[in-house]
């Protein structure tokens, strides 16, 4: 959908209406609800079933609306990625309170290894944690990884993995040597 100069300056006319009423809602930051206020505007733009901004009814409520639901989906978002980083960490405990006592020997080297990976993971970028959890942990496919993250191919996934993986081997080498 194509807009003119008049359409996009009654659109932007909305923008402090929905920010303020996101910022009152949800208690965000003025940035946060900015960039929202832009995603619900290209959401608007996408949008299959509209031909012309004309017969678009309550286009002001159609941005609230989405900027509140894509808010929503991003504190989901944290909260589903905080979880994930704790279940690895949960893990990590579980496997130390089940090994048995002839285990210790061979065990202590992986808890070192544990421990070392741990650390190197959580000096890693969200970026590098989310694709990592998203292929070793959740099992999800290159084009799975590409589409979440934003990437364009699954090729441009698969290189920022293997970017992602040679931080995280850098990082437990340096770890060794320390």
């Amino acid at each position: 959908m194509k807009l003119n100069d008049e359409q996009l300056r009654e659109l932007y006319s909305y923008r402090s209406s929905c920010v303020s009423y996101l910022r009152n809602k949800t208690n965000c930051e003025q940035n946060v609800a900015e960039n929202l206020f832009i995603e619900a505007v290209i959401d608007l733009g996408k949008t299959k079933e509209v031909e012309e901004f004309a017969q678009i009814r309550e286009v002001k409520t159609f941005l609230i609306r989405t900027c509140y639901n894509h808010w929503k989906r991003m504190q989901y978002a944290k909260k589903r990625d905080l979880k994930q980083e704790n279940n690895i960490a949960v893990y990590f405990y579980e496997y130390k309170a089940n090994r048995t006592p002839y285990d210790i020997d061979e065990s202590l080297v992986e808890e070192e290894r544990l421990s070392l990976l741990l650390n190197a993971l959580s000096n890693l970028g969200d970026k590098c944690k989310k694709i990592i959890r998203f292929f070793y942990y959740e099992k999800k496919r290159m084009h799975e990884n590409a589409e979440i993250m934003r990437l364009k191919t699954a090729v441009v996934a698969t290189t920022a993995k293997y970017r992602c993986l040679k931080q995280l081997r850098e990082s437990v080498d340096s770890m060794k040597k320390v």
